[in-house]
């Protein structure tokens, strides 16, 4: 007896299916998309607002360019070198380099004298306060600052090799060490509090520090601290790879690995304000947010 199989075929017509294409991934975000402010840097870097002006720190055309809110250029010194920090304040800018044998340079604003504070180093984040400009060098304990009008600046020796600093209502505090616990200091080398996850950046605002923090380990998540009186406390997770940190009267903004991110002060969970950008530093002035975007050439701006 013979067995067999009969199959029957059919023959159907699917759906047309459009084409995927990936999305602009600014409609991705939690919040709202952010406006373009200039298209026009390489490498856009460091910023500082002074004046009314977005000053922008471009180390691949090594200038310091001035924008209005607008975006139209203002004012450009060429500095001569890769420029990654920038700084304002009395009427200069001064500007620094992280390349291994980088300068540190100031400009003044009102007769365009330039004069050179520090070269041979990998110089790191400059600000003002107090009437003086300070800064430091890569894996030094060296606390550097000057006064416009000086002709040398002044240097002081802290306790650790700082790893960035920010200005305060007295002076800057400065992070320091080279592994756990790292230390929070004045520019007097007192001891304010201790942390416990490598520190990025940190920036004074609503009358306290926040840090920025990263673990060692992949794939590099990171916290958030804010000094409470004598102690650093977490009050935030944040996406891998946290880096450059800012706050207005209501949120903390910080970037991370293609990741701009925001928290509430009440310490709710945070929120993604742009993805895909590669953040190089950010700003707040009032409750606007500025950020570059070393990557794609951009200064990007967001109200809060």
């Amino acid at each position: 007896m013979r067995t067999g199989w009969i199959i029957f075929l059919f023959a159907c017509t699917a759906p047309e299916v459009a084409p995927w294409a990936p999305e602009d991934p600014w409609t991705w975000q939690d919040v709202s998309q952010p406006e373009v402010v200039s298209d026009s840097f390489q490498q856009p870097m460091g910023l500082a607002f002074a004046e009314g002006q977005i000053w922008v720190a471009d180390a691949g055309s090594g200038t310091v360019t001035g924008l209005s809110a607008t975006g139209s250029t203002e004012l450009e010194w060429d500095t001569g070198f890769s420029p990654t920090y920038v700084t304002v304040g009395a009427g200069w800018l001064v500007a620094s380099s992280t390349e291994e044998d980088g300068l540190i340079a100031a400009y003044d604003l009102t007769n365009e004298a330039v004069q050179v504070l520090g070269s041979g180093r990998s110089w790191g984040t400059v600000t003002f306060s107090m009437g003086r400009f300070w800064w430091h060098a890569a894996s030094s304990a060296t606390l550097y600052s000057w006064v416009p009008g000086e002709s040398e600046p002044t240097s002081s020796e802290l306790s650790g090799a700082i790893l960035a600093l920010t200005a305060t209502p007295d002076g800057v505090y400065v992070v320091t060490g080279t592994n756990k616990p790292w230390n929070i200091r004045s520019q007097d080398d007192v001891s304010i509090a201790e942390i416990w996850e490598e520190p990025q950046d940190l920036v004074w605002a609503s009358g306290t520090l926040w840090i920025s923090t990263r673990s060692a380990r992949w794939p590099y998540p990171g916290w958030i601290y804010r000094l409470d009186d004598d102690s650093a406390k977490v009050v935030e997770y944040s996406p891998p790879e946290p880096g450059p940190i800012t706050a207005t009267s209501s949120h903390v903004y910080w970037g991370s690995k293609q990741t701009l991110t925001r928290a509430a002060l009440d310490g709710k969970a945070y929120q993604s304000i742009a993805l895909q950008t590669s953040v190089a530093d950010v700003i707040a002035e009032g409750d606007t947010i500025f950020w570059t975007d070393r990557q794609r050439g951009l200064v990007l701006t967001w109200e809060d």
